[in-house]
């Protein structure tokens, strides 16, 4: 009986260090193949390995360790809309209040938001641009080193444009990604190598120009803002064929196609505007009682156009930006304590 005791015993202390053993090692695997697919700059892939190399980890150090690279893998893709790095940075900031990667992952989180705000216009931008201040904020509080240091007051810069000083400015052209190098060459006035630029005028349908129109490149920068003569100029264009998204108040939002030119400029490109059409409508629940705060969006051809307006307290909307000539608009209404509303196709 005795015997059998000791011979359970160890069988169980053998299977708890097999264990021990298997979630370590499957920690390190993940993790070192995570590595090679930074280093083949696969960082959509990494991420996804870093995240499963957090799931096993055993210490509160190799998970946010993980944690970590899989916001900045995310951040290192590039995209836009850098949605699952903000969810990897805020989840870590959440998990580990105290790490001593606080300030790197802040002054990533501020970069994020920085992305997001070139893409936006008014109280959206404005949103973006105050959480990134205060991410970096928060960068800085954590004491960093100081070559972080040094690179949060570079972004710092970038937020603040011309009002910055002239050497962070510069410092910003140097940087890896292509934001905070075309926001600060805008603030600088000065062209960047291996871009082009645009110029040329906006008019409407009877030839007048159209002041303060807003004039952007796909993915929302650069941009640029028509004069009281309908003039505009896009500079640091990258060296390809470009969308650009042509805007103003009272006109359709446009799309045009512009080619990058062996002189390095385009000029006298003009655009003409068609005048907007609008959709009125309310928004009410099964007892035809108004719903205010649905968010009420619009799609052309299955391509969502964003939100294009709020309900009022009376559930009335204004969906402007409609083209006069496309026949068929799908709209959604969305709120958070209802059921989504979809109305079909309409003409």
């Amino acid at each position: 009986m005795r015997w059998k005791f000791i011979i359970t015993i160890t069988f169980i202390v053998i299977i708890a260090i097999n264990s021990v053993n298997s979630f370590a090692d499957e920690f390190l695997q993940y993790f070192e193949m995570a590595q090679e697919q930074i280093s083949q700059k696969r960082y959509e892939q990494a991420a996804e390995l870093f995240e499963a190399a957090a799931a096993f980890a055993e210490n509160p150090d190799d998970e946010q360790t993980a944690l970590y690279w899989v916001g900045v893998s995310y951040f290192k893709e590039g995209r836009s809309e850098p949605e699952n790095a903000i969810r990897a940075f805020e989840q870590f900031l959440v998990k580990f209040k105290d790490s001593e990667l606080k300030g790197e992952v802040n002054y990533y989180l501020g970069r994020c938001h920085v992305r997001r705000a070139a893409r936006r216009d008014g109280e959206e931008k404005a949103l973006e641009v105050t959480a990134a201040r205060q991410a970096f904020e928060e960068a800085l509080n954590a004491r960093p080193s100081e070559t972080l240091k040094k690179r949060v007051r570079m972004m710092q810069a970038v937020l603040n444009g011309e009002s910055a000083p002239e050497e962070l400015l510069r410092e910003a052209l140097e940087d890896e990604f292509r934001t905070p190098r075309i926001i600060a060459a805008q603030a600088l006035g000065v062209q960047l190598p291996d871009t082009y630029q645009i110029s040329g005028r906006i008019i409407d349908s009877q030839g007048q120009p159209i002041p303060n129109t807003k004039i952007r490149g796909w993915g929302g920068i650069p941009y640029a803002h028509t004069d009281a003569n309908g003039q505009f100029k896009l500079s640091n264009l990258a060296l390809r064929q470009t969308w650009l998204i042509v805007s103003a108040k009272g006109f359709v939002t446009t799309k045009v196609v512009a080619e990058p030119p062996e002189s390095g400029e385009l000029s006298d490109m003009e655009i003409q505007l068609r005048s907007e059409a609008a959709v009125v409508g309310r928004v009410i629940d099964e007892q035809g009682n108004p719903i205010k705060g649905a968010n009420m969006f619009y799609f052309a051809d299955g391509e969502s156009l964003g939100v294009n307006d709020i309900t009022d307290i009376d559930g009335r909307y204004r969906l402007t930006g409609l083209d006069p000539q496309r026949l068929n608009y799908e709209i959604m209404a969305d709120h958070p304590d209802y059921a989504h509303e979809y109305q079909p196709p309409s003409k």
